[in-house]
């Protein structure tokens, strides 16, 4: 079994063999005299399933003429020797110049550590030679089944994948089985540090858009036509409920009185949901236009509200000893250990021995990153959250979070001298009543 390339001076060929063991001969020349435990590596190799006393990884040698020299593996050709072997797997090279680039790329963990791109190469490269699937995945340490996909999704990109991880290449085959050539593209020409939030963005818009047709697919089982704009108080018609569960949509729509509609909402924060929308004067909802005129009113609260807070921020933000509160609630935010993959407080220990700075110093951050850190992480609430905050409200469990952080936010801001208006507290009254009616609900 044999692999080759072309290159303009030359053809290279290397292969995989079966070889007596008797014939291979160690390079005199190696500079290792210290070959450490023998006995233990010749023990672990005696558990090697496919091929028992044999290493995992195979050794590289050289043919010279009817003998083999090791140019890679002496400490696995002694522990072969220990186990009494009479034939073994190797990787056999033409040349010596072959044989090198070769270990470069299937060098072993008993070694210096791999980085993770080398151990993609070297794996991939075992694949290109012939070696067993079974052993590329030993090898590899990777699932069962994962070397015919790794195959996949070097076939898709060819040889950019000597600059991919193992597990980008598997996250390529997962989207080019899926015949998604455009994920392919995506994750193959993005860069390495940036491939796994690629793979997650896509995967979250091809959960989006299944949800969002299973959706649409019931409501049409269902006879329920949807809108293709959003139905408002001009239109006669005010938000009453939603549903995200296909199976439920038919149940909640005829629960509604004769004349209401129906909005599918692909991108609502809790995934996508039809909503529902009663006529605002109704006769099974006679408070309707009384609801609308308030859900209104509270629209009105939240972007003055926010209006407000924002000026008086920015008459503040140049000085670093201003808002300590605030911008500490900012900094908390934008650390906020469910958006990142390790504990953020360790990040920021972390940060500040390196920089040799006073903890303290973070949280009074800069003026510019103390302004982006506002835009991005403030606690003011979406203008969509006032229809939740009339009679009382009728707030979802990931709606709760909403309204909690927005009263820390509106205290926060007031402790650090922001002085609340009548809208304010009119607003933080309702925003209470609402919390008051999900914990009673909830109980």
């Amino acid at each position: 079994m044999g692999v080759s390339t072309e290159t303009p001076d030359r053809r290279r060929i290397v292969e995989l063999r079966e070889i007596p063991v008797e014939d291979v001969y160690p390079d005199e020349k190696n500079p290792r005299k210290d070959f450490g435990d023998i006995a233990a590596l010749a023990e672990s190799c005696m558990l090697n399933a496919i091929s028992p006393g044999e290493p995992v990884n195979p050794i590289v040698v050289v043919a010279d003429g009817g003998i083999y020299r090791i140019v890679d593996g002496e400490r696995r050709y002694k522990a072969m020797k220990m186990n009494k072997l009479k034939r073994c797997h190797a990787v056999v090279c033409e040349d010596l110049d072959e044989a090198n680039s070769l270990v470069a790329m299937v060098a072993t963990d008993d070694k210096q550590q791999l980085s993770e791109i080398e151990r993609s190469r070297g794996v991939q490269q075992m694949l290109l030679l012939g070696v067993d699937p079974e052993r590329v995945e030993r090898v590899g340490r990777m699932p069962k089944g994962s070397a015919a996909r790794l195959r996949r999704a070097r076939a898709a990109v060819d040889d950019a994948g000597d600059d991919m991880t193992l597990d980008r290449m598997l996250a390529i085959a997962e989207f080019e089985e899926a015949g998604d050539a455009e994920a392919v593209e995506r994750l193959a020409s993005c860069r390495e540090a940036e491939w796994s939030a690629v793979a997650r963005s896509i995967r979250e818009e091809r959960e989006t858009a299944e949800k969002t047709e299973a959706l649409r697919r019931a409501c049409a089982e269902a006879g329920i036509a949807l809108e293709e704009d959003v139905p408002g108080y001009e239109d006669g018609y005010v938000y009453r409920t939603s549903e995200s569960r296909p199976s439920a949509v038919a149940e909640a729509f005829g629960r509604l009185p004769e004349g209401s509609l129906a909005w599918l909402c692909e991108k609502s924060y809790g995934g996508p949901e039809v909503r529902f929308y009663w006529p605002v004067n109704g006769a099974a909802d006679p408070d309707a236009e009384r609801r609308a005129e308030l859900a209104h009113e509270a629209e009105g609260m939240i972007k003055s509200g926010a209006e407000r807070r924002l000026r008086w921020f920015a008459r503040t933000v140049a000085d670093a000893d201003a808002c300590p509160n605030v911008r500490g609630m900012l900094l908390d935010s934008f650390f906020d250990e469910s958006r990142l993959d390790s504990d953020p407080t360790d990040k920021l220990e972390r940060f500040v021995e390196r920089a040799g700075i006073a903890p303290d110093i973070p949280r009074a951050l800069s003026g510019a990153m103390a302004a982006y850190l506002y835009e991005t992480e403030n606690g003011e609430l979406p203008l969509w959250y006032a229809r939740n905050l009339v009679d009382g409200g009728r707030l979802r469990e990931w709606e709760v979070g909403y309204a909690e952080r927005w009263l820390r936010w509106l205290n926060t801001c007031c402790l650090d001298g922001y002085k609340a208006d009548e809208a304010d507290e009119a607003l933080a009254d309702m925003v209470d009543d609402a919390l008051a009616t999900a914990r009673e609900e909830e109980e």
